[in-house]
């Protein structure tokens, strides 16, 4: 089994939304395994993905400013 990091699609935003981390055999059941008893609370239709949890590495970018003389 593998750790998923579940995220939902914002539609007025455009921006992904974390979800839940859950262990899953793909990323179908791990969008399930992250819904399962929201149907009781009116779980929301949209569009969601779930990636490995150890391929979400986010990384730091910082600007910068420079002139390249040649």
């Amino acid at each position: 089994m593998t750790q998923y990091l579940v995220l939902r699609s914002n539609e007025e935003s455009g921006h992904w939304q974390p979800i839940k981390t859950v262990e899953a055999e793909g990323p179908r059941s791990a969008i399930k395994e992250a819904l399962d008893g929201a149907e009781a609370d009116g779980a929301p239709a949209g569009t969601y993905v779930a990636t490995p949890a150890r391929s979400w590495k986010p990384v730091d970018v910082k600007p910068k400013r420079a002139f390249d003389f040649s």
